[in-house]
């Protein structure tokens, strides 16, 4: 299938150049400096671009940014960008692109051309707002994150919830200790379950376990695609995350993004990174980042987030003196 708009063209730009290595920055257009980055290989690549609203974003009374393109010209810019995603994705790496119901649709088309292996429609729910405004529909309280493959073997870490369940607790509760864990001596009775779990545990470190080595951990449930355990993000003094910056997206919902989708070590790039909350949910989970943005204020806001002692490894000064470099 090829999909047919208005404009639509092939990206021709030219290249941003770049300093090599991480982390790292950038201030100007996203579409020049993916293509400056097309020689590195990031496991994840996360946008999460304008809704196509209409609407003008101020923080401190100044545009943030502006989300008015039409709808043609709208496709067109993320096709380009997303062309250039797959380039810079590696072969096992995914890409999610972070909407709403004002646009979703028509851009999973477009992932489906671009990209074509696709995973999930995530459905992030969240509460709060006033409803009684709403008089001739639902409310609109989700966003939709499409999430799609650069190959057949792409990186997957299933995420869990933070609730062990009932039923779990009951049938193995007594044999756990504080952390959850239950270890291969405390479960000798348990016969069947005793014997699958130590032929597992032999099957990967080629020996028989001992009584104090760990037999399972207890865990939530592993997550649907529908997520309703993360609160949204409100400029409001109850909010201490909030940074002023609109649509500011939680740490807690980027942190399950890039622990389900990289290993520690790689690379993650968000090309419209507002505030930085992908950027610091990877610094502080251990991965590489880069990232991009056109508006002083989101450069801004991100770098003095990214300053703050609030990430991993902030303490050793490298962090701090790499925003500190010039910023392209």
């Amino acid at each position: 299938m090829r999909l047919a708009w208005e404009g639509r063209r092939e990206p021709a730009v030219e290249p941003l150049a770049l300093p090599a290595g991480e982390p790292l920055l950038v201030h100007g257009d996203n579409l020049a400096a993916l293509a400056g980055l097309t020689g590195r290989k990031a496991r994840l690549v996360y946008l999460d671009p304008p809704f196509m609203t209409g609407d003008a974003f101020k923080m401190g009374g100044v545009d943030a940014y502006r989300d008015d393109l039409a709808p043609d010209a709208y496709i067109q810019m993320l096709y380009e960008r997303l062309v250039l995603v797959r380039r810079v994705l590696a072969a096992d790496g995914t890409v999610i692109v972070h909407l709403d119901h004002h646009a979703s649709h028509a851009v999973k088309l477009v992932m489906d051309e671009v990209f074509g292996r696709f995973l999930n429609e995530i459905v992030w729910f969240y509460q709060g707002g006033a409803l009684t405004s709403v008089r001739r529909h639902l409310p609109r309280k989700h966003d939709v994150l499409l999430w799609y493959a650069n190959g057949p073997d792409h990186v997957f870490n299933p995420p869990r919830g933070a609730k062990v369940s009932d039923p779990m607790i009951r049938r193995w509760g007594h044999y756990a200790d504080a952390e959850g864990r239950v270890p291969f001596g405390r479960i000798r009775r348990e016969g069947q379950t005793h014997a699958r779990l130590q032929r597992r545990f032999i099957r990967q470190h080629q020996r028989p376990p001992q009584d104090d080595e760990i037999a399972f951990v207890m865990q939530g449930s592993l997550l649907r695609s529908v997520w309703a355990d993360i609160p949204e993000i409100r400029n409001s003094p109850r909010y201490a995350e909030a940074t002023g910056y609109p649509t500011q997206k939680p740490l807690a919902l980027l942190e399950r993004i890039v622990t389900m989708t990289t290993h520690p070590g790689d690379l993650v790039i968000d090309p419209f990174c507002g505030s930085g909350t992908t950027l610091l949910a990877a610094e502080r989970l251990g991965r590489r980042w880069i990232g991009i943005d056109r508006s002083p204020a989101a450069i801004e806001t991100a770098a003095r987030r990214l300053s703050r002692d609030d990430v991993a490894r902030a303490g050793d000064g490298e962090l701090a003196e790499t925003i500190r470099r010039p910023v392209f």
